[in-house]
């Protein structure tokens, strides 16, 4: 661990993990936070991540979040700040940060203990937020006794989750554990591990809904 990155885990205490699984900021993050981002956009974070980077362990991704707020759908939408760091935390904190916006299923929202995905770049946060409703009622509808108001395809590169046309599968899927969204549809793994991926065109999940299983894992 480089002497930057240690002095930034021993002042703003951070131990990498979820968000979910991250306290209320620390004071010693409250001063990192304003560092980097400067005092007006600091003011409202009051959630920090750390987590390694996986190609290059001597950097950290540290993530600022502002408290979440609930949408229509059952849905909760979290907005912030991310960053890479390794050598020098405030000067490389300052030239690599960007703005993110992450999503969440789930009603109420007077807290961030829950997984949020991020909205990937290309897609807008609308079109993110209707895919995301879209997967949940696609997945009700499996979850049911009655026939499925729309076609149904599915893709495993297991061969495993595609026996009954992916109905199954669809209707055990985790929605809630969801990591990322982009123009694929919502996607559930962790990072670097085979995930699956949740597309559905037409209004709330009725028309086609497309059901993929690949490796690897792009987040």
């Amino acid at each position: 661990m480089g002497a930057g990155r240690l002095a930034l885990v021993l002042a703003v205490g951070l131990v990498s993990g979820p968000a979910e699984a991250q306290p209320p900021i620390s004071d010693g993050g409250r001063a990192f936070a304003v560092q980097v981002l400067g005092a007006e956009r600091a003011s409202g974070v009051d959630r920090l991540k750390a987590v390694s980077i996986v190609m290059a362990p001597w950097a950290t991704q540290i993530s600022f979040y502002y408290p979440p707020i609930s949408l229509p759908g059952d849905l909760c939408r979290r907005t912030g700040y991310e960053t890479s760091v390794s050598f020098d935390p405030v000067r490389e904190g300052r030239e690599r940060l960007r703005e993110v916006v992450e999503l969440a299923v789930g009603p109420g929202c007077r807290s961030s203990d829950r997984p949020f995905a991020t909205v990937a770049r290309g897609i807008s946060e609308d079109d993110a937020a209707d895919s995301l409703r879209s997967a949940r009622s696609a997945q009700a509808a499996a979850a049911s006794d009655g026939p499925l108001p729309f076609e149904l395809s599915c893709e495993d590169e297991l061969n495993q989750g595609c026996a009954d046309g992916g109905r199954a599968t669809l209707a055990a899927l985790p929605i809630d554990q969801a990591r990322i969204i982009n123009r694929d549809g919502v996607l559930i793994a962790r990072p670097w591990e085979i995930y699956w991926s949740v597309r559905a065109t037409g209004e709330s999940g009725r028309g086609h809904v497309t059901l993929r299983r690949l490796r690897p894992n792009p987040l």
